[in-house]
């Protein structure tokens, strides 16, 4: 999905630069999020923002092993068995035949799951963009390029450092 086919709307959506911006300061939040994860070993987020994050993960790329997410996510198997046989039985996700390996399976959107990240990621971006419109151009890219530095440096010294 690219964030120019996104129906993001709301104070200065319209506006070029507030869309890069909140694309960007998304981006920079997901990332974050994912460090934080890597690092403490537990999701600090409730059910529902589980479900969330599950949905915009799979948007970002292709099918994935429920295993691969749980790890991402960090959650147990069990709970992403039970999150992938909620989202299968509403319609939001398949499984399926792994591409090179016939005794795994993978978890990929649905028509109607790429739908719900869509309009999940659309209401995101919408609001970010509301405040984004309030705040400086060039100090709002200047701290999102700070943001993403110390995100770099942190992942390198996280790397070099480990707990």
């Amino acid at each position: 999905m690219k964030i120019e086919e996104l129906k993001i709307s709301g104070p200065g959506a319209a506006v070029p630069w507030v869309r890069k911006a909140a694309a960007r300061w998304s981006g920079a939040l997901i990332r974050a999020g994912r460090i934080y994860l890597s690092l403490y070993g537990a999701s600090p987020l409730p059910r529902v923002e589980t479900e969330m994050l599950f949905l915009l993960l799979l948007e970002e790329g292709e099918a994935s092993e429920p295993s691969r997410l749980a790890r991402t996510l960090h959650v147990s198997k069990q709970t992403m068995t039970g999150l992938v046989d909620r989202l299968e039985a509403s319609g939001k996700v398949e499984r399926a035949d792994h591409p090179t390996d016939r005794r795994r399976r993978v978890v990929r959107l649905t028509p109607d799951g790429r739908s719900l990240a869509a309009g999940l990621l659309e209401r995101v971006l919408g609001r970010d963009a509301a405040l984004i419109a309030t705040l400086d151009r060039d100090e709002t890219f200047d701290d999102i390029a700070r943001l993403e530095r110390f995100l770099s440096r942190h992942e390198e010294w996280s790397d070099a450092h480990p707990l």
